[in-house]
């Protein structure tokens, strides 16, 4: 309660166009409860919320470069900050600005921009200092209802303006691998794939799920995987780090049993879960530390130091909790992102379809002993899938309705097939890969990515024929999806008996909703508003939705 109370703070900034003094005021009110007690501790976290995010965001406009040095030629003194993205016409990379010059006028910056660089460019590589000559503008997104705010996911990935190089000659000052090692690392691991996968159509999945470089995924592929549901799987989030610990508690158990590690004082479980955090921590720091496996590797953190280490067990909800509040913390912008809400809902209802699972149907606790034990240990592990994918389906309607518009009716089936086939023989061949190429020898490496590859590309194919089919997603108008998710919020307030107190609230948006989204026109009509302005032409198409 604590961490949504933080969450929904944070997400009111979201509503408001600029920090203001009002606001300030608002928090330091808010945060007058904190002496008190009950119900308005929760104003209290609702007003730290606001005031923390209200610094956040406030530190991260402060970053942006001065308006004297927009829309203009002037020289930059920086770093490349990110793997250069080369395309046909241009190569795309972030670069960490050191110095700004405009005429006489010097600027120290620190601020974090995405250039392009056209016509013939060098080879760039990540930690290389140069001098160029640039033109930036502020970072600008379309505001038409239902499409992609580019400008809010700049700002939550703390890129402060955007321009291309200009016509002048570059200067390459020196180049320090040691500022970021990591991202060093990153660049010569996706070099190596690339030479020993070679023009693979699955190269940008391997690329993907190696190192969390998705530039190299098709258009084509991200439709195929936006029908199928299973777009999902080519982030690396809490499924790929939640694989990556448990092979590394596998490996550390199987290194305890050899006797390797157990001559020390430190406990077993101890150093499973140490070991399991420590290779979560290692492949998220391979795909570059993005948002979801930031998530994902304070969920593992949170539940491995408190639960484990120190030996405090609580309820599920109570670690998704402390893992939402810090996530909230370290980044108070993320909350209003897709990733965050489709993280901690999904291990939410994970938690409590499989509860329920076991409390009501699973045969675990009187299955018999002997030759019949085997077939119910399999029925009871497909069945669990089963209802995990049905439950996940169902309580992540509204998440997706809400950001996306559309959903994939086909996705709890695939999923309940792709996500074993790849957390079990993809992601672990991809990386035993990666291992090889930088510790053994690239003809092993090699191999297992090309077998990678192949199995990628195999497993694709029956996805290609959902572009045949119309049925495999639904689109939804702006009523569907609010009627949808208010649905399956009264749900799970039937379901979660301490919530039926806001059941008659919820049903009294239901009755608002569907008493104002009228309209006029029958199916299959469109009206059309011609605005002829002289300088332009544009028309305003509406249908029934």
């Amino acid at each position: 309660a604590i961490a949504l109370a933080y969450t929904a703070g944070a997400l009111l900034i979201h509503l408001c166009a600029t920090l203001t003094v009002v606001l300030w005021a608002c928090c330091i009110g808010c945060l007058c409860f904190v002496v008190a007690r009950g119900w308005t501790r929760y104003l209290a976290c609702i007003g730290f919320g606001i005031l923390w995010a209200t610094v956040y965001a406030q530190y991260q406009l402060e970053k942006r470069p001065d308006r004297h040095f927009l829309y203009q030629p002037v020289t930059a003194v920086g770093v490349v900050n990110s793997i250069p993205v080369v395309r046909t016409t241009h190569t795309q990379f972030e670069f960490r600005l050191d110095r700004l010059t405009s005429g006489t006028v010097t600027s120290d910056s620190r601020s974090n921009v995405r250039l392009r660089w056209y016509g013939d460019r060098p080879f760039l590589e990540p930690g290389q200092k140069w001098q160029l000559q640039i033109k930036l503008k502020p970072v600008r997104g379309y505001r038409n209802v239902g499409t992609h705010d580019r400008e809010l996911m700049y700002f939550r990935n703390q890129i402060q303006a955007t321009g291309y190089v200009y016509k002048a000659i570059p200067l390459l000052i020196g180049k320090d691998e040691s500022e970021n090692i990591v991202l060093s690392l990153r660049n010569r691991l996706r070099l190596k794939i690339q030479d020993a996968s070679g023009e693979e159509s699955a190269l940008g999945i391997i690329l993907a799920l190696a190192i969390g470089e998705r530039s190299g995924i098709s258009a084509q592929q991200w439709k195929i995987f936006r029908m199928s549901g299973i777009g999902h799987l080519m982030a690396i989030s809490g499924l790929h780090i939640g694989l990556a610990s448990l092979f590394g508690c596998l490996i550390i158990r199987l290194l305890w049993r050899v006797g390797l590690l157990s001559g020390g004082r430190i406990p077993r479980p101890h150093l499973v879960s140490a070991g399991g955090l420590l290779f979560g921590f290692v492949y998220a720091a391979l795909a570059g530390f993005p948002l979801p496996a930031v998530r994902a590797l304070t969920m593992l953190s949170t539940y491995t130091v408190i639960g484990v280490l120190a030996n405090r067990m609580y309820r599920p909800e109570v670690f998704l909790g402390l893992a939402m509040l810090t996530v909230g913390i370290l980044n108070p912008i993320d909350v209003s992102s897709a990733g965050f809400w489709l993280s901690f809902v999904a291990v939410w209802v994970i938690f409590r379809a499989q509860k329920m699972y076991r409390k009501n149907y699973s045969t675990e606790s009187h299955r018999p002993f002997g030759n019949r034990s085997a077939r119910y240990v399999v029925r009871d592990y497909v069945f669990t899938l089963c209802v995990i994918q049905l439950a996940l389906f169902v309580g992540l309607l509204p998440v997706q309705a809400l950001y996306f518009g559309n959903l994939s009716l086909v996705s709890p089936i695939i999923n309940l097939v792709y996500v074993p086939v790849f957390g079990l023989l993809v992601v672990p061949m991809i990386l035993s890969g990666c291992f090889g190429l930088l510790f053994i020898g690239e003809s092993i490496g090699g191999g297992l990515l090309s077998a990678s590859g192949w199995l990628i590309t195999w497993l694709l194919e029956p996805l290609n024929l959902l572009n045949q089919f119309s049925f495999s997603t639904l689109d939804l108008s702006a009523s569907n999806q609010l009627l949808l998710v208010v649905g399956v919020l009264v749900v799970t307030i039937l379901y979660v008996r301490k919530l039926r107190i806001f059941l008659i609230g919820t049903m009294t948006v239901i009755l608002l909703a569907g008493s104002t989204l009228t309209s006029d026109l029958r199916n299959h009509e469109v009206r059309m508003r011609v605005f002829d302005i002289g300088q332009g032409l544009a028309i305003l198409v509406q249908t029934r939705d």
